[in-house]
């Protein structure tokens, strides 16, 4: 004998989105992907420049006016001497790590851009990723003397950055703003 059936309630909802309305076509799929990859480029050229700096300020001490990620202030470097590091030894071992983070953060970065770009908010958070991985390096650019360049790039990448940030936070994870 067959159990009686309960009904089946289906219902339409205006209010939810399908994963395809975030998905670009045509013209504007070229156009965010052309964007998507000079901006990248900019952050590697970034990297490139920044970089020697970055290494440089790491085998120095900090004065206390600038904060440089994994640089060692005068009251650290005296305790890793009292236990027998030195700053020819840690110096090598936070790049390594810094470059180790960094590199995670481009790489998830990376593979949701190729494994998603025809989707735009795909393409953000894929640029966030990369951006907010990169930002401890290359934040150091704009404080290089001389480099006004540079360092306008710098603080343009910035303030996108925490444009795509904000964004995120209001259209994750399906397109929308939120609060509706």
């Amino acid at each position: 004998m067959k159990p009686p059936s309960t009904p089946t309630w289906i219902t339409n909802s205006t209010g939810l989105r399908s994963e395809g309305e975030t998905h670009l076509h045509g013209y504007w799929l070229v156009l965010a992907r052309i964007v998507w990859i000079a901006l990248v480029a900019l952050l590697l050229g970034l990297f490139v420049v920044s970089f020697p700096v970055y290494v440089a300020q790491l085998y120095t001490l900090s004065n206390g006016v600038l904060y440089i990620p994994w640089q060692l202030t005068p009251e650290n470097a005296q305790a890793l001497q009292y236990v027998g590091i030195s700053l020819d030894i840690y110096a090598p071992c936070a790049i390594v790590l810094s470059l180790t983070l960094m590199l995670v953060w481009v790489a998830v970065g990376g593979v949701i851009f190729w494994r998603k770009s025809d989707d735009w908010m795909a393409m953000l958070v894929a640029f966030a990723l990369i951006a907010w991985g990169m930002s401890n390096i290359v934040g150091i650019v704009q404080f290089i003397p001389g480099n006004s360049a540079w360092q306008f790039a710098v603080q343009w990448l910035e303030s996108l950055f925490t444009t795509v940030l904000i964004l995120f936070c209001y259209l994750f994870p399906d397109g929308r703003f939120v609060p509706g």
